[in-house]
């Protein structure tokens, strides 16, 4: 996709009704207008227990911009009072100064909206609105206060964030900066520059991106700050975090959930995503709106997995799509609720709780979309390996000397033999030494080969064809090998193969990777296709400029660049 840079038009419209009887509400709109996007209160609700805000974000421009849409696995936003107890900030950014030493290193998640589109958002608090920070840990415990305005600050990139982020790996991987620990540390990176497991989970990688938290290293993002409420709003700044109730359904024996618009819009939401399904399909999972279970092992799933909770206390939530649930008892209505992107709950009391994990039961009791979705996960698998390989020569090149590591690790090796087998009666010692010897040997020549194109003129190179699975392994770690299995296919190592014609730049619509039957190091041409491994039948095809296509047919394979 091509980025282009962008400028932002906001204009936010807030006619907040009386919290307070003194307090008249301000209800002038307010502009701040720059070229293109706008964002439009479109209905306010404002009692004494709850304060919810729908807006659009509209992008009006002939261009594309990336919205942050959450600043940590388990936060989407933080909420504060500013120091002059005149401001609540609603704050959804990364590139924010902060001390903090997090367990797990925050990540910002961003969307692309491109140019003529809308999304559709919502934020729900309840009253009076607790603090919740996220890049400090002052909070302390005051009474309410009631501060006259609120303010909503987001972050967004102008141009192509994918490449960005991409040149920033490769900018990391070549690079002495000590900063760059960050990143290796805290699990960007994991074994040796393999991507982390959360990034590599997401769902479409041209339309949304990860960016680590990089303490301003990472430079781009602007600010987008908008007042959006003129009238006292109560606020308590608190250390302790309100818990709330998850929906209670152990008496419940029936379930039925209504989709909006559909399944289709519900689990599949990226044009990227529908771009792998057929007309036909995409009519299909738009006529499906409704499932019903009623198998108790399957309801008490359901419950288990909701009472999961870990991030409480209101949400920002897309609008886009949603999942109604109804809960019965004997024919009774019990109880119901509202699911947005299996990541947060809306219940009958207006309260919303969001899930430190996605939730699982929706997609595995809707029987309608599981071919797509297996279908959708084998082209992540490919898109990620898209990545691996653009960033090999990286992943090899920070194994330093690598020949004399081995080398040397062998000799290690050796001359530790004799004391390991001291106290090892059952030679497991010995066996290890030896499994580690013959995994070593088997990349040394091949690596020796590619050393000079690997360092001349940092000239970017694929593994070699014959054994890029092994290569793959050893530059980034077996344990993140698991992409290489269709999700769909039967036991196996790997299902993919690679076409020996296609180089690093070899022109873009040549095919890269493409399903095969189970195999290893498997290369060469559309012989090796199948269409088997789907049910409906197809297979995925990578191309060396990222895209992923689903084949169908054998003229489709054929029409395809293979040299």
């Amino acid at each position: 996709m091509n980025r282009y840079s962008i400028v932002l038009i906001i204009i936010c419209f807030l006619a907040l009704p009386a919290i307070h009887s003194q307090d008249k509400p301000d209800t002038t709109p307010e502009t701040t207008e720059t070229n293109g996007l706008s964002i439009v209160v479109t209905s306010l609700k404002a009692d004494d227990k709850i304060l919810q805000i729908d807006y659009e974000v509209i992008n009006n421009s002939r261009q594309e911009i990336w919205i942050c849409d959450s600043i940590s696995h388990s936060c989407n936003f933080e909420i504060f009072m500013e120091d002059d107890n005149q401001t609540i900030i609603v704050r959804r950014r990364l590139d924010v100064p902060s001390a903090m030493d997090w367990l797990i290193q925050p990540h910002g998640r961003y969307i692309c909206l491109d140019s003529g589109k809308k999304r559709r958002e919502s934020l729900l608090l309840s009253l009076p609105i607790y603090s919740r920070r996220f890049y400090s840990n002052e909070s302390h415990e005051k009474d309410v206060q009631f501060a006259p305005h609120l303010a909503i600050e987001i972050g967004y990139y102008v141009g192509n964030l994918p490449k960005m982020v991409f040149n920033m790996l490769k900018e990391i991987g070549t690079s002495a900066d000590d900063r760059i620990g960050i990143f290796y540390f805290n699990g960007w990176f994991g074994d040796e520059l393999s991507f982390s497991k959360r990034h590599e989970d997401i769902r479409q990688r041209d339309e949304e991106v990860l960016i680590p938290y990089t303490r301003q290293s990472f430079k781009g993002e602007k600010v987008l700050r908008s007042e959006v409420a003129k009238i006292k709003i109560p606020y308590k700044e608190t250390i302790k975090r309100i818990k709330q109730d998850t929906p209670e359904l152990s008496s419940v024996n029936r379930i039925e959930i209504r989709y909006e618009p559909s399944m289709l819009e519900y689990f599949f939401p990226f044009q990227g995503q529908i771009d792998l399904l057929s007309k036909e399909e995409i009519k299909h999972l738009r006529s499906e709106k409704t499932i019903i279970f009623e198998d108790p092992t399957d309801i008490s799933r359901f419950s288990n997995e909701l009472k999961e909770v870990k991030q409480i206390s209101g949400g920002i939530v897309s609008e886009e799509s949603k999942a109604k649930v109804f809960c019965y008892q004997d024919g009774n209505l019990i109880t119901s609720f509202v699911v947005y992107d299996n990541t947060s709950i809306e219940t009958e009391q207006k309260q919303r709780i969001r899930y430190v994990r996605r939730l699982q039961s929706l997609t595995m009791q809707t029987p309608q979309i599981q071919p797509f979705e297996l279908r959708m996960q084998c082209a992540s698998n490919l898109s990620n390996l898209w990545h691996r390989l653009r960033l090999y020569d990286i992943a090899v090149k920070k194994r330093k000397s690598i020949e004399e590591s081995i080398q040397s690790n062998m000799k290690s090796f050796d001359s530790d033999r004799s004391k390991y087998q001291k106290n090892d009666k059952n030679g497991k010692t010995d066996f290890i030494m030896e499994n580690l010897r013959k995994e070593m040997n088997l990349h040394i020549e091949s690596l020796k080969k590619r050393y000079k194109d690997l360092y001349s003129n940092s000239k970017l190179v694929y593994p070699d064809p014959t054994n890029w699975c092994d290569a793959l392994g050893f530059a980034y770690s077996k344990s993140e090998m698991k992409i290489l299995i269709c999700p769909s296919a039967s036991e196996g190592k790997c299902y993919y193969a690679m076409n020996p014609n296609c180089g690093p730049n070899s022109p873009g619509d040549m095919v890269l990777l493409f399903e095969t039957k189970a195999g290893w190091n498997e290369h060469g041409g559309p012989e090796l296709f199948t269409l088997d491994n789907h049910d409906p039948r197809g297979g995925c095809v990578l191309l060396n400029d990222g895209t992923v296509k689903f084949i169908r047919t054998e003229e489709e394979l054929n029409a395809l660049r293979w040299k």
